[in-house]
């Protein structure tokens, strides 16, 4: 029978299955903060060389070596791609050379004026993207706009120098300060540079009023400044000559150090390893040179001047741009003048150095082309500006055949689909055929379309069906230009090429859109993309659609309605899509824009049918196919390849044999997504070797390590409640969720489980259990406001006092300081604020009482004068009295959302065990000792001095000097006297059993290497103990000694445990 005369004493101990190893990081939904790099984890023992992660690391990421050979950017360096530990196989990222355009928005619509000038830069530390540049309208605004990373778009316009006449230039220092030099400025102040100190483009202001001590020559009509080594280098371009200035204050002001004549246009960078490269065109000899410079203030005329490449006739206005990868890579783009007989169609070419700029070559094909016609022979991009940032290229230009404004094309960087076909880098596919293959065959072939114009009103490879019926408008205003397509008729855009009758045609689009009807997607397409393909011969045809509506899309063969997939999306925000059509099969992908990978929509094995009249030429086509639609366009590429190799035109991480990886070297390379918005992750390669092995599990693995880890929560592994876990700011208005495998079905080792909490800033976490990980049975409800909750108060200044009336169910009397880092929870009017509480006095939280308490608050910010609270411990123990001996696998805290003064949750442990019962409850001489923590130090006139090192610490200790009487549990043992937690309930031990108990705690504890809870008084039903003087958390620091008072050994001896200490974890 139980004997239920006194509640039971116990000791819990925390179960060793509970730690980080047994986390289920698929079933528990929890963030951490204080990121940082973690170290690499050998996945195999082939690799020489060894990556390592710098800057912030906030996602743990497997690594796969995609070509062999050393670090380096050369071709012989080895190549790896990457993907977040958490993804599959099909999410590995493998990088798109600079000549592959994914995605084109509008940087500045003005159909009036042409831009005075253009300049990009990126923020190192954040990775941020800013343009600058200069309208040329009545006011002369110099503007900038910045990059949001997460969506890809560019944010509002902000105006920088008020009527300033340019030409400006922009610039990032270390601390991500960005400044703007206005080489004119305005007609009153003259030049300026301002300043953001904080990176974000919004708040501008004056760093310099006099950045020239003497006037710049001439008219400037171009300007680039680039920081290295503390110094910045200046370059202006007016009309005849090309001016050298320097800079040795960070940009304040600048020294004119050289000239020289016949230079036309210009580009300047700085490399990663602080050499400052310029590139011109010289009117002298028609060539291009780059002279390369050690200091800003070394003249070009001791500069050696290094051949990139020859112009036809420099006079046909060549312009170029100059810019430098995070890893040292330099790339030169040359905008062709594009004279249509020479078959140049005002292509960009690009130019890459991987040796600093010794030597360069051309890559075979180039990322974009602004078209051209017979009626317009000299169409080119020109005022060029490029910049990198997380792996992408961002260029920027304008075309020069008509007032239209600035577009920005993303080129380049990680994505689980790049351009094939090999890691040559010369060779990779594109949107533009071979160099030099004519403008016939390009315009017929490949088409780009960037919504600074109406397709068919531009050069861009499209024709438009019956323009005159449905309307297309560029809409949006000078930020967010788009083309719009409405009317009461279809209107859609088409590209053919010419009859094919012996080889099929692989094809890809990209294209950028939204749909913002609610057509059908079922029987012909209504709003949407088409192509279609001719095979080999021409007797047989295929076509395929990508259909949209506002709420889903459908990916289709016409020859066969019944072979598609469809896709519930919402289809009224942009996104990116891309469809790759073959002779055989199409498959078709999305992302929210280039920072993300790409998504399969589906994959269809194509059917054919005989051709008819129509369909013996290639063609895409894109637009409204039906009256009374509308949908927005931002961009719309496409390539036909007729290569029989061109199957590879674009390697997919799915066919993980064709990702193409990026040479990695020593220099850290940004990779996306990794890292924190305001500190970039970068990967480096160190060692020797790197091999290439065929498995998809990847080569290495680094996992983040946290300042503030989840890991900080199981004692086990970090003992002390001081060093706490912190979830990510904001992240208190969502659950935050631990589930626990213990590997099999299994059960407690005792039979009264336990949570303790120690040094947390929440009020209530739930408690639940499962055998299978889904169906979940609670266990209760940890309450660390448990006694104080649901009260009223009143507030003057920082103090709170309970208000006229006030009671609390269940309360007792408050521990002078207790709820020093608590919380307290005000509620009024419908609005809770949580707030520390600094100090507390004893007494009862009750008007009326003899002595009252009152709390005093860190932080009244938002703090109501009155209504109801509930004050919160920062540390309690649960004890599950109610819960009976259950079957377990899994164990789910859930943390509920709630205020909490920091914004974010955080605790120094979260501990689930079970309780050593003790058969009799330890002699009423126990002692509870509390002690300082502190350093002493005297000093030479003997003053002694006393400074603290940490929170005061207690100890419990506890005798059983009254004895227990064994004979209880050696005789009759089936039907012993037993305790229990309230009479009735599971028996918890057998009555006197406390030397055995005590020392299977010893065993269990391992000696006191894992921590205990001592708890005075057992709970008769589930509940939470926050008050400090019924438990204690920490370790055991003491041997179970047993002495024989009387009685015969092994039969009915009566033995008195001498004292055993529990010892504070602090």
């Amino acid at each position: 029978m139980a004997r239920v005369d006194l509640q039971p004493v116990a000791i819990g101990l925390i179960d060793e299955r509970w730690g980080t190893s047994t986390i289920d990081s698929t079933r528990s939904s929890y963030d951490e903060s204080g990121p940082r790099p973690g170290s690499a984890v050998a996945n195999t023992n082939i690799q020489d060389a060894v990556p390592i992660i710098t800057g912030s690391q906030s996602y743990a990421i497997d690594l796969s070596v995609t070509k062999s050979g050393d670090p380096s950017i050369h071709e012989r360096g080895a190549a790896v791609a990457w993907k977040l530990d958490s993804e599959a196989n099909t999410e590995w990222r493998g990088w798109s050379d600079v000549n592959l355009v994914t995605s084109a928005r509008c940087l500045y619509a003005d159909t009036g004026n042409a831009m005075i000038d253009v300049d990009t830069c990126t923020l190192p530390k954040s990775q941020t993207v800013m343009a600058v540049f200069n309208t040329n309208d009545a006011s002369d605004h110099t503007l900038v706009r910045t990059l949001a990373e997460s969506t890809q778009d560019f944010g509002a316009s902000t105006t920088v120098v008020s009527t300033g006449r340019g030409p400006s230039t922009i610039f990032a220092l270390p601390d991500d300060k960005v400044l703007v030099l206005d080489v004119r400025g305005n007609t009153t102040d003259g030049p300026v540079v301002m300043v953001d100190a904080n990176g974000d483009g919004a708040g501008w202001e004056t760093y310099s009023a006099e950045p020239f001590p003497t006037a710049v020559a001439g008219t400037p009509e171009r300007a680039r400044a680039r920081y290295a080594n503390e110094q910045v280098m200046c370059w202006i371009q007016n009309a005849s000559d090309l001016l050298q200035y320097a800079s040795s204050d960070l940009g304040a002001t600048y020294t004119l150090v050289s000239s020289f004549a016949n230079a036309l246009s210009f580009g300047l960078t700085a490399t990663p390893a602080g050499t400052f490269v310029l590139a011109y065109i010289s009117a002298a000899d028609d060539k291009i040179y780059v002279k390369r410079f050690g200091n800003a203030f070394q003249s070009q005329a001791n500069a050696v001047a290094i051949e990139v490449a020859a112009v036809t006739n420099s006079t046909e206005l060549y312009e170029i741009e100059l810019t430098c990868d995070s890893d040292g890579r330099l790339y030169l783009f040359m905008s062709h003048p594009g004279v249509y007989a020479s078959g140049d169609v005002g292509r960009t070419q690009v130019y890459m150095s991987a040796n600093d700029g010794s030597s360069w070559s051309l890559l075979s094909n180039g990322p974009v082309f602004p078209g051209s016609n017979a009626s317009n022979n000299d169409v080119r991009f020109h005022k060029l500006s490029a910049t990198w940032s997380r792996g992408r290229c961002y260029l920027v230009g304008e075309r020069n055949n008509a007032v239209e404004g600035l577009v920005a094309f993303t080129l380049s960087g990680w994505s689980n689909i790049n351009n094939g076909e090999s890691h040559t880098t010369g060779g990779r596919n594109c949107f533009t055929t071979t160099t030099g293959s004519g403008s016939s065959s390009l315009v017929t072939t490949a088409g780009m379309w960037f919504p600074v114009a109406l397709p068919w009103g531009s050069p861009s490879g499209y024709a438009t069906n019956d323009p005159g019926a449905g309307t297309a408008t560029l809409t949006g205003g000078p930020d967010s230009q788009h083309l719009q397509l409405a009317g009461g008729a279809s209107i859609y855009f088409d590209a053919t090429l010419n009859a094919v009758t012996t080889v099929s045609v692989d094809r890809v689009c990209v294209f950028r859109m939204k749909c913002t009807t609610n057509n059908s997607v079922g029987t012909n397409i209504k709003v949407g993309a088409q192509m279609n393909n001719v095979l080999a011969g021409g007797s047989n045809r295929s076509t395929v659609d990508l259909r949209f509506r506002t709420t889903a899309l459908r990916l289709v063969d016409q020859q066969s309605e019944t072979n598609r997939v469809d896709l519930t999306i919402d289809c009224t925000d942009y996104r990116d899509y891309m469809i790759r059509m073959n002779e055989t099969a199409v498959e078709a992908y999305y992302r929210d824009d280039a920072s993300d990978n790409w998504t399969l929509i589906g994959t269809l094995t194509l059917t054919s049918s005989a051709t008819s009249t129509g369909y013996t030429t290639q063609y895409v086509k894109w637009g409204n196919f039906a009256a009374s639609r509308q949908s927005e366009w931002e961009f719309f590429a496409h390539q036909f390849n007729g290569s029989s190799a061109s199957v590879n035109f674009l390697a997919k991480a799915r066919n993980f044999t064709k990702a193409i990886g990026k040479r990695i070297t020593s220099t850290g390379y940004p990779l996306p997504g990794v890292g924190s918005t305001s500190l970039v992750s970068r990967l480096k390669y160190v060692g020797a070797f790197a091999r290439v092995k065929e498995e998809e599990d990847g080569d290495y693995t680094i996992t983040p390590e946290r300042d503030y880890g989840i890991s900080s929560v199981f004692p086990q592994e970090s003992p002390s409640p001081t060093k706490v876990w912190k979830s990510l700011t904001a992240s208190a208005s969502s659950n935050q969720v631990l589930v626990c495998d213990f590997g099999a079905v299994t059960r407690f080792d005792e039979k009264l489980p336990f949570v303790v909490v120690q040094n947390a800033n929440w009020k209530s976490a739930t408690v639940e259990y499962s055998t299978n990980g889904a169906d979940y049975t609670s266990a209760g409800t940890i309450n660390l406001a448990y006694g104080f909750e649901s009260s009223t108060f009143t507030r003057t200044g920082d103090v709170v006092v309970p208000a006229s009336g006030s009671a609390v169910t269940g309360a007792r009397w408050m521990h002078a300081d207790e709820f020093v880092g608590g919380t307290a929870l005000l509620t009024s009017g419908g609005t809770t604020t949580a707030h520390e509480i600094a100090s507390n006095t004893g007494g009862d939280w009750k008007t009326g009482s003899s002595v009252i308490g009152r709390l005093r608050l860190a932080d009244t910010t938002s703090a109501a004068a009155s209504g109801s609270i509930d004050i919160v411990s920062p540390s309690g123990v649960f004890v599950m009295s109610s819960l009976t001996d259950v079957d377990i696998r899994y164990i789910r805290i859930t943390i509920t959302a709630s205020a909490t003064p920091s914004g974010y949750f955080e605790a120094g442990t979260i501990a689930v065990g079970s309780c050593f019962v003790p058969g009799k409850r330890w002699a009423r001489g126990w002692s509870l000792r509390t002690e300082p923590v502190v350093e002493s130090s005297v000093d030479s006139h003997g003053t002694t001095r006393m400074k603290q090192k940490g929170p005061n610490r207690r100890s419990l200790t506890m005798n059983w000097d009254h004895g227990a009487l064994m004979g209880r549990v050696r005789s009759s043992i089936s039907s012993v006297d037993y305790v229990s937690a309230t009479s009735g309930s599971e028996a918890l031990a057998g009555r006197d059993d406390v030397w055995w108990q005590l020392e299977g705690l010893l065993d269990r504890a391992k000696g006191g290497e894992l921590p205990v809870v001592a708890i005075q008084e057992v709970p008769t039903a589930t509940s939470t103990i926050t008050d400090k003087s019924m438990y204690l958390f920490g370790l055991l620091e003491s041997s179970v000694t047993v002495n024989h008072v009387n009685g015969d050994s092994g039969s009915n001896e009566f033995v008195r445990i001498e004292a055993i200490k529990v010892t504070e974890l602090t």
